[in-house]
């Protein structure tokens, strides 16, 4: 009796294993799907749609990148990216939502030039708007020479050029800086 026992629940703990590898699996697969569309233009090597890229370091997550559709270049190196979003995982725990329109991300440099209505929101709650911005994975910086607009709800600050280092949390502006402080 005692060995019918162990056998029924041994039986039960393997198909419960072999259930919980085949929803993993099965969830995975629903979450990864990639759609390609061969290109009739001879610069483009190929469309995927619902591009996931990100990067880990030292076990932890630096940055993820997300977009509707991708289209590599001919030469394999560049992505253009179409409905952007790019989380950016600071060292203080903090991360930088990008959200832009358009970008171009070149696996050899590690650089996203973001367009197109660039918005950068924190969980702090500050809001970086811009027409464009370029982030550099390898340097963990963000720059543009465009105007910038940063916002919390303490202040409003304008200006040109801007230079963005998540992991010192810092935002600094170059030029024709204007800033609204609130007393609330």
């Amino acid at each position: 009796m005692n060995k019918k026992i162990r056998f029924a629940v041994a039986v039960v703990v393997v198909a419960s294993v072999v259930g919980l590898i085949y929803m993993t699996i099965s969830e995975y697969r629903a979450k990864s799907s990639i759609t390609a569309i061969l290109p009739r233009d001879r610069g483009i090597s190929g469309m995927i749609e619902n591009v996931h890229y990100s990067s880990t370091h030292g076990g932890r997550v630096d940055w993820e990148l997300d977009a509707k559709s991708a289209v590599r270049s001919k030469t394999g190196d560049a992505l253009t990216l179409d409905k952007v979003v790019m989380l950016i995982h600071s060292k203080g725990g903090d991360i930088y939502t990008l959200n832009a329109k358009d970008a171009i991300y070149s696996q050899s440099s590690g650089d996203v030039d973001a367009s197109g209505g660039v918005i950068v929101k924190t969980m702090s709650g500050v809001t970086m708007n811009t027409n464009g911005v370029r982030y550099s994975t390898k340097t963990k910086k963000a720059a543009t020479d465009d105007a910038v607009r940063i916002t919390s709800a303490q202040m409003t600050v304008t200006g040109k050029g801007l230079i963005m280092e998540p992991d010192k949390g810092t935002f600094s502006l170059l030029k024709e800086v204007k800033a609204i402080i609130r007393n609330n």
